[in-house]
């Protein structure tokens, strides 16, 4: 399953660098770079720009970009998956200690206050 993905992140990466060599001659210019991505890559792009001073992006910068910003989205909602996993593990653990409280008939601290319970 991964190699699929990798093979398809590399076909459409491959693709996308297509559709911008305008001029087909394997390099995107800088500013077109800009226009299609937008100032937000910025200084991604600029670190990347041919070392030759022609302001060229080659196949291989292009992929690098895409791929180091692919990576940072995957991170970027990972972490966000991992947040709401912990948050709703939190009010499962909250709402298991709730119900258990009630069926013994232990009145605990109101719901959501960890500083409470933690000195119960």
């Amino acid at each position: 399953i991964v190699s699929q993905e990798m093979a398809n992140n590399t076909a459409a990466i491959r693709e996308a660098f297509r559709s911008f060599d305008v001029c087909g001659d394997g390099y995107i210019k800088e500013d077109d770079m800009h226009k299609f991505l937008g100032d937000e890559f910025k200084t991604t792009i600029e670190k990347y720009v041919d070392v030759n001073g022609k302001d060229l992006i080659d196949y291989l910068h292009f992929a690098n970009i895409v791929s180091q910003e692919m990576a940072k989205q995957e991170e970027t909602q990972s972490k966000k998956t991992r947040q709401a996993r912990v948050a709703k593990e939190a009010a499962a653990k909250e709402a298991a200690d709730a119900a258990a409280a009630a069926a013994t008939g232990v009145q605990g601290p109101p719901p959501g206050d960890a500083d409470a319970r933690r000195e119960s």
